[in-house]
């Protein structure tokens, strides 16, 4: 969840709206309230369960794009998705210590999302992080290397 929302931190920064559907139960309604011309973005390691399912029909039957991040496995979610971007699978579904690898893929695939939006208007978007830091960002840089 904490990888999610670092990434649509960046991204409201570039005045892209994003939802995090973290609420049991709310995914469904949250597929069923999204703009048109939205893009949905399904991070499961799995991406196979029954609301998998529910949420996938959902959104196909509404025609919204799903870029998936998920396993190498074949799966509901990459059967079903516009574009699949596999996150590592090294580690086991229960015997694992940490998502030490699933967490590192999963953040470098979404700073990819992020570099590829960024890059599409990166004058604008950069002059904008520029003008609204300095307007939001109170710290002081403390030493020479940080100053702009």
């Amino acid at each position: 969840m904490l990888l999610a929302q670092e990434f649509q931190f960046k991204m409201e920064r570039l005045k892209y709206q994003l939802k995090i559907s973290n609420l049991e139960g709310e995914h469904i309604y949250d597929a069923l309230n999204m703009p048109i011309d939205a893009c949905a973005i399904i991070i499961s390691y799995t991406g196979s369960n029954t609301k998998m399912k529910e949420i996938m029909d959902v959104l196909k039957e509404r025609a919204i794009s799903v870029i998936a991040i998920t396993s190498f496995s074949e799966n509901i979610l990459s059967a079903n998705a516009d574009a699949i971007l596999h996150m590592a699978t090294r580690e086991r579904l229960y015997s694992k210590v940490g998502h030490y690898s699933t967490n590192t893929s999963v953040t470098h695939l979404l700073d990819i999302l992020y570099s590829s939006m960024f890059a599409r208007n990166f004058e604008d978007n950069m002059n904008h992080i520029i003008r609204t830091s300095k307007i939001a960002d109170v710290r002081q840089a403390t030493t020479s290397t940080m100053k702009e």
